[in-house]
């Protein structure tokens, strides 16, 4: 049997046709991604006097006032590009209602730059001094032709990530969006103070928590087991419990689970379980809970 070796010049033109991580520039990052941001694993107690700025009380506000603070948290919201360069957002209760907050450059290899700042905080104080806003750069990685962005916070000791990615629906997410069985799983960590006696100082407490189950979401802001979850040998890991969807793909819910209830915020995105031509979204929580840090995923 003989045996045809390819000429190695063919072996390079083919080798050259071979598609690549390329990217045309700022347009590649278009449109609505719902974010998700955190703090490191490891991140110790903060040291860290926080900037004297302003912030909002809006998603983006938190997170960055966060970031700054180099707490330990995790949040998430919704932001749009607008292809140009620039990044937009709108406070929870003006979903309609645009304001710039950051900008953005996408390079011929997908590597990006992103600067964050709180566009919501404007006006003058009470000495009539303009009000301060701060910022946060990131550099990150433009992926799978813009369905996500992956980026790291520079310049801190302790630098937050940040996740961009495409909601389940552009706009018009409602309840409905949320239907049929998932499996949740999440942890973090419970912080709390150990009061001071005559013989110790006070005390930070540090616990971890986790939440692993499965529901099934009516469609209608309802959570319950199904048939299989009633029959279950683990019944423990059955979850029932409330949500509501918002317009913009974020959410709410509130669970519970062998006697524990843990409020959540969550955010539904593209990448779900597929049925044929239906695709389900798919979930990213954050623990709501006052003192309670951490975050999780459903599918």
């Amino acid at each position: 049997m003989k045996t045809t070796l390819l000429p190695l010049s063919l072996l390079l033109i083919f080798a050259s046709c071979l598609p690549g991580q390329t990217c045309s520039g700022n347009q590649d990052f278009y449109g609505a991604y719902l974010f998700s941001a955190a703090s490191p694993a490891f991140q110790p107690d903060s040291t860290v006097t926080p900037p004297s700025v302003q912030f909002s009380n809006t998603a983006l506000g938190r997170t960055l006032k966060s970031i700054l603070g180099q707490t330990r948290f995790a949040t998430n919201g919704r932001l749009i590009a607008d292809g140009l360069g620039t990044v937009l957002a709108a406070p929870s209760d003006a979903d309609t209602i645009i304001t710039r907050v950051g900008v953005y450059r996408v390079n011929g290899d997908c590597t990006m730059s992103l600067t964050l700042f709180d566009g919501f905080i404007t006006g003058i104080d009470f000495f009539g001094n303009p009000l301060r806003r701060g910022s946060v750069s990131f550099e990150g990685v433009l992926e799978d032709r813009g369905s996500e962005a992956v980026f790291v916070q520079t310049g801190a000791t302790w630098p937050a990530t940040l996740t961009l990615s495409r909601p389940y629906l552009a706009q018009g997410c409602t309840n409905s969006a949320l239907s049929g069985a998932f499996g949740l799983a999440g942890s973090g960590i419970r912080i709390s103070t150990k009061p001071a006696t005559d013989e110790a100082p006070a005390e930070t407490v540090i616990s971890p928590v986790s939440l692993l189950g499965r529901f099934v979401a009516d469609g209608a802001g309802g959570l319950r087991p199904d048939t299989p979850g009633l029959e279950s040998a683990q019944p423990k890991r059955q979850i029932t419990g409330t949500y509501k969807v918002e317009a913009d793909c974020t959410g709410a819910a509130r669970l519970l689970i062998d006697n524990q209830t843990y409020n959540v915020n969550f955010i539904l995105l593209r990448g779900g379980v597929q049925f044929g031509e239906f695709s389900r979204a798919s979930i990213r929580f954050t623990f709501a809970d006052a003192g309670v840090v951490g975050s999780g995923s459903g599918r």
